[in-house]
């Protein structure tokens, strides 16, 4: 969330300076790279704490909170990640095109829409405390689409979605949860087995998701090298027959 707050703050004059002169294809050009860069972070953040849940939870507070309460919220709050990322940057995009009280009344509309789901879910449904994590998803949600509707009304910009999103995550998933399992299958229960699991799964998983990426064609070659060390990711790759 500090890296999409940072990079929304460092868009807004591209994205100014190609508004006021009419560039439309300049400008969604900034905005794809900056929502992809963006999530090539979130993404992984989001998908590590969701599916490694158990693991972290049992390594910061111990085995009897590793399968609880905690652990399963943020198994379901974890996708919140992508929603404040994106939230935060695309209001940086609209600061940026001299929308100043959109973000503003987006914002105080997810408020109320939080509110609400919060006192429905407490007052007509059992779900407790889990309540309050999808009332954050709902705020932070809402946020997003709000954001993204302005976002195309203004400029025309459409984010693919399948693509750049929910494939190399589903890959980096499936593979951490494997290796979650099969640590867990074979150590005992405790905290030396939670952080063998952290350990070795997030950078595999980080090194699946970035060859994911490369495969699926999410950043070209001429992209990558706009980010930042895009020239090192570059010649990573194509040391590991990437590219």
């Amino acid at each position: 969330v500090a890296m999409a707050s940072a990079l929304s703050n460092a868009i807004v004059p591209n994205v100014s300076a190609a508004y006021a002169l009419g560039k439309k294809d300049d400008m969604n050009d900034s905005i794809q790279m900056a929502i992809r860069f963006t999530m090539m972070i979130a993404i992984p953040c989001a998908v590590g704490l969701g599916v490694l849940n158990s693991s972290i939870n049992g390594l910061i507070f111990g085995a009897t909170y590793a399968k609880g309460l905690g652990a399963a919220m943020l198994r379901i709050g974890a996708v919140s990640v992508i929603f404040y990322c994106l939230s935060t940057l695309t209001n940086g995009i609209l600061q940026g095109m001299g929308k100043m009280r959109v973000p503003v009344r987006h914002s105080a509309i997810s408020v109320v829409v939080n509110i609400v789901v919060l006192w429905l879910l407490l007052t007509y449904t059992d779900c407790k405390t889990y309540g309050l994590v999808f009332a954050t998803m709902a705020f932070s949600l809402v946020m997003c689409l709000l954001n993204a509707h302005s976002i195309k009304k203004y400029t025309g910009f459409h984010q693919e979605i399948t693509k750049t999103f929910i494939k190399p995550a589903a890959v980096m998933g499936v593979v951490c949860f494997l290796i979650q399992y099969a640590v867990q299958s074979v150590l005992p229960f405790g905290r030396v087995c939670f952080a063998v699991c952290v350990i070795i799964a997030v950078p595999v998983g980080a090194l699946i998701y970035f060859a994911a990426i490369i495969k699926l064609k999410v950043f070209t070659e001429e992209e990558l090298t706009k980010i930042p060390k895009g020239n090192l990711i570059v010649r990573l790759a194509k040391k590991l027959h990437l590219l």
